[in-house]
């Protein structure tokens, strides 16, 4: 019974951090997304480059092109990553 307490704490403090970080109703692939930014940001000031095809090779195929690219605009939106390149540019840069 201890493990599910914990379990439903977890998820509480998610829920709340979701909120205060202004990124409600993520999906799983969304956290997967920011899981692979953060793996392939090895410093966080600095561009890095993501893609798709370096995303399934990490994760596999977890989601489609198209949900992938919602994902980093979501990010892009929320004000948390930008482009560091031109439109079409695979290059980001985390917003601090």
């Amino acid at each position: 019974m201890a493990g599910i307490k914990f379990f439903i704490e977890l998820l509480r403090l998610l829920e709340l951090n979701e909120k205060s970080l202004d990124l409600t109703g993520m999906t799983t692939v969304d956290h997967s997304v920011i899981s692979y930014l953060i793996d392939v940001s090895e410093v966080k000031t600095d561009p890095f480059s993501a893609n798709y095809d370096d995303f399934t090779n990490a994760y596999g195929e977890v989601c489609s092109h198209t949900q992938f690219y919602k994902s980093l605009n979501k990010l892009i939106h929320a004000g948390y990553l930008k482009r560091a390149g031109g439109v079409r540019s695979r290059t980001y840069q985390w917003v601090f």
